[in-house]
């Protein structure tokens, strides 16, 4: 059955198609629910890097801690580095709200940004920066 609204419309996503409910009938049973729509970008809970200040040649994880209704389709990191390079990577999954990328390419003083992108699968999006910063050992 197509749901309606309190004034008889039918129901209907962005891209044009019914929200429909299937049920048992139980006789004489009512039940109640609601039904809610993701119209949010992803949360961002934490996002850094640990640490935060690093040496040359030491990895550094780079984490993020997401929420979202309907749940994250992708997370990626644009690096930039303290010489103006960068690089584009996609980051793990951890657990349902934990994504990590293991950073490994340490080899230049400075500051290091970091951006990240995150994408529903509603396609709201979120991004966040992020500094650190890479010194030599003593």
């Amino acid at each position: 059955m197509a749901l309606k609204d309190p004034y008889n419309n039918t129901l209907r996503s962005e891209n044009g198609i019914i929200f429909e409910a299937y049920a048992d009938v139980v006789l004489n049973q009512s039940y109640n629910f609601s039904l809610t729509y993701d119209t949010n970008p992803p949360g961002i809970t934490f996002f850094g890097a640990i640490p935060n200040i690093s040496g040359y040649g030491d990895a550094m994880l780079i984490r993020a801690d997401l929420t979202d209704q309907t749940g994250i389709q992708n997370v990626s990191l644009n690096i930039t580095f303290s010489n103006g390079s960068s690089i584009y990577t996609n980051m793990t999954k951890k657990t349902s709200s934990r994504y990590e990328y293991t950073f490994n390419e340490t080899w230049f003083k400075g500051r290091y940004n970091i951006s990240l992108y995150t994408f529903d699968y509603n396609g709201y999006n979120r991004s966040e920066e992020h500094t650190s910063e890479l010194q030599s050992h003593s």
